[in-house]
Order: C-alpha cells, then structure tokens, then sequence
C-alpha cells in the first residue's frame, strides 16, 4: 500500500513538472516573440526617422542651391574656382617673349574681365581706373607744378590759402594797388610773415596776409567792397564789449547784440585804443598761451574793409593799425 501510494505521488509530481515544463517553454517562446516583434517596430520607426530626415535635407539644400542661382552666387563659385586655379601652382609661368610687368598689367585686366563676368556688374570704370591711374596721377602732378609756376593754388590746406588763390610775398602785399597800403608795416614783436594770397575768381579787390609767433597768429582780410556792412554804435557798449560778458558768451550776450558782439565792425572815426580793449581779452585755456586774443573789423571811407582775428596786446594791435591806411 505503501508502495502505492509512493507511486503515485511520483508520478504525480513527474506530470506537474511535465507541465511546468511545457508553460516555461510556451512563456519563453511568447517573450522572444514579443521581444523580436519591439526590435522590428523600433527599426522600422527608426528607418522611417532617418529616411524622413534625408529627405528634408535635400529639399532644404536644393532650396538653397536655387536662392543661390536667384541672388547671382555664380560670382562666389567662379571667384573661388580662380582662386583654387592661383593656389593650384602658386605661380603661373610668364611667357618668355613677355616682361614680368607686362604679364602683371595682363595679369591684372584678365582679374578685372573675370569679376566683371562673375559678378554680373560693370567693372569698365573700374578696369579703366587701373589701367590708367599711373597717367592720372602724373596728370595732377603736371597741374600742381604748372599752378605753382604761376604762383596759384588750386586746392584748400590747413594754412591760409583758398581754392582758385594767387599767393603773394609780404613785399609783393604791399605794392598791391588797391589794398597793398592798408597791409600794417609795424607788428607786435616776434611775428613773422607767413604767406599772403589774393581770391583769384572775386570780383572785388581782396588780400589775406597772415603772420604768426609760435603759437600765435595774426591774420587780416582787406576788401574793397561795393555793399559795405553797418558798423557799430561805439555809445552802446554793451553790443561789442567782450569785458562785459562770461563764457559761454551764448547764454550770457543778449540775443539782440549777439550778431554784433561775435564779429563786430566799427568805422574808422569812431576806432580808437579803447575800442581794441575792449575786444582783446586773455583766456586760461591749457597748453595754449595767455596772450590776448580778438577779432573785429575796420571799416574805412573807402569802403576798404580790414577785418582782425589774432593775438597780441591792445596797445600792439593798436600800433599796428595806426601803420596802415590813412593813417601812414
């Protein structure tokens, strides 16, 4: 009986492991199936990505190959193709029966023809430019001499001299024939002639004569004018007297005498010491000199016009005027 029951309890246990067996094996093989069946949706959304990407980057790059043809960057490839064919020996051979600078004038026109062809713009002005800059630059250089030959200058400097300007000696000022005896023959002492020069194209009789000393300077302008400007009241002090105001004159002038207070003209009658005082003034300005400095005008019965702007003490500036016109 026991040996029955012993028996069946093996046989049993012999049917339920069978069982776990076959339900292991069914697991197993449903797991690898699952398993298999994500690897291949995985691949294919990952093959779909990746072909969707492609695509995507070739129309973004035939878009950008089609602004290019539409905007003219042929220009940007045949530019880099010259310079691919320069770098590609370094050097090209220059012919023999050919000077090196003939072959760099070619060398040059061919450049200019082939980024007028890339470019699609007009580089004749430019071409003509390097062609001909050489004879332009000797062409200036030919005027300039010819304009200093006839004592003339025909560009605007730093100095005094204008456009369209005849220049003078300090000698040659004074035997000017309308305005030659209003040039002073007394200066403060230390200046030295600078230049002088005549407006070529005015129509009236003008003279600039300039002197300096270090960093002062002395420049009159003398006119024989037709339309002589309105000259000062002397009585009304307060339209020219510079003694009267503080910097910045702007605010503390009143507006009606400004535009006679910056540039004053004062007739001859009414001229004296105490007009020059009142105009020369010293200013603490660094890294300048505090010698007095002034401007004004003179205006003479002739309808000569002497107008100032210089540096110098009231009495020098004084001295000074007394040496020209009528009163030599």
């Amino acid at each position: 009986m026991k040996d029955g029951k012993k028996r069946g309890a093996v046989r049993l246990m012999e049917a339920l492991s069978g069982v776990e067996e076959d339900l292991l094996e069914r697991c197993g093989q449903d797991c690898r199936r699952q398993i298999h069946r994500g690897l291949w949706q995985w691949n294919m959304r990952t093959a779909a990505a990746v072909l969707c990407l492609a695509v995507a980057g070739a129309v973004s790059w035939g878009g950008y190959q089609l602004s290019n043809l539409k905007m003219g960057s042929s220009s940007g490839g045949k530019a880099q193709m010259m310079a691919t064919d320069l770098e590609g020996d370094g050097q090209e051979a220059v012919p023999e029966d050919m000077e090196p600078e003939e072959f760099g004038a070619a060398k040059g026109e061919s450049a200019l023809d082939d980024m007028a062809d890339a470019g699609g713009t007009d580089m004749t002005g430019q071409r003509e430019e390097a062609a001909g800059g050489v004879g332009k630059s000797q062409d200036v250089s030919t005027e300039e001499g010819a304009a200093e030959e006839n004592g003339s200058s025909g560009a605007d400097s730093d100095g005094c001299l204008p456009l369209q300007s005849r220049k003078l000696t300090e000698a040659q000022s004074r035997e000017e024939a309308v305005l030659g005896a209003y040039v002073p023959t007394v200066l403060p002492a230390g200046y030295a002639f600078e230049d002088a020069y005549c407006t070529v194209d005015d129509e009236e009789a003008n003279l600039t004569v300039c002197w300096s000393r270090g960093m002062d300077t002395i420049m009159l302008h003398l006119r024989k004018t037709e339309n002589p400007p309105g000259t000062v009241d002397v009585e009304q002090e307060e339209s020219y007297d510079e003694r009267l105001y503080e910097i910045p004159y702007g605010e503390t002038v009143p507006e009606k005498y400004r535009e006679s207070f910056d540039n004053p003209v004062f007739a001859a009658e009414d001229f004296s010491l105490e007009i020059v005082e009142s105009r020369m003034k010293s200013y603490d300005d660094q890294g300048d000199t505090d010698t007095p400095r002034g401007n004004f005008g003179v205006l003479y019965p002739d309808n000569v016009l002497v107008r100032f702007s210089g540096r110098g003490t009231a009495v020098e500036i004084w001295e000074m005027f007394c040496s020209m016109g009528e009163s030599k």
